[in-house]
């Protein structure tokens, strides 16, 4: 996937040490290293919470899962979308339009009998109810209407 397909589910902040991190992990899948792959994300992703770098870590997380799911590495890309959701609970992320598109872009991904797919739905409508409302956000029931319907 390229940078143009997801703009507004990455920081702009901190990007180059991102972007050079990712390639290795690109070159590692192209290689068809999808576990050695899969370690490091997971690896990373400790790391950059443990420095509370939520951002760099949701948008690692994000474009690794969107670069699995591309591989049709749908448990590699499971795993890492239940890890964007995570950062989004530990940093108490804001519910925003850009978060919902993306998380309903992971799940429009996952294999129809995934039951990570189960999990990951009602885990991102717990996140987004954000205090407010008891069902989950109102936008977010919406996009992921539209994608069932799809």
């Amino acid at each position: 996937m390229s940078e143009q397909e997801s703009p507004r589910c990455s920081s702009a902040r901190n990007r180059g040490g991102v972007q050079r991190v990712e390639g290795k992990l690109r070159a590692s899948v192209e290689k068809g290293d999808y576990y050695e792959a899969h370690q490091m994300y997971r690896t990373l992703y400790f790391r950059y919470m443990s420095q509370a770098k939520h951002s760099e870590a949701r948008e690692l997380m994000y474009n690794g899962a969107l670069l699995f799911f591309s591989y049709n590495q749908q448990n590699s890309a499971a795993d890492l979308s239940m890890l964007v959701l995570e950062v989004l609970e530990k940093s108490k992320g804001k519910v925003e339009d850009e978060i919902l598109e993306c998380l309903v872009k992971l799940f429009s991904l996952m294999d129809q009998n995934s039951p990570e797919r189960v999990a990951f739905v009602s885990r991102a409508l717990k996140w987004s109810t954000g205090g407010s409302g008891k069902l989950g956000h109102p936008r977010l029931h919406q996009l992921l209407a539209v994608t069932l319907w799809k």
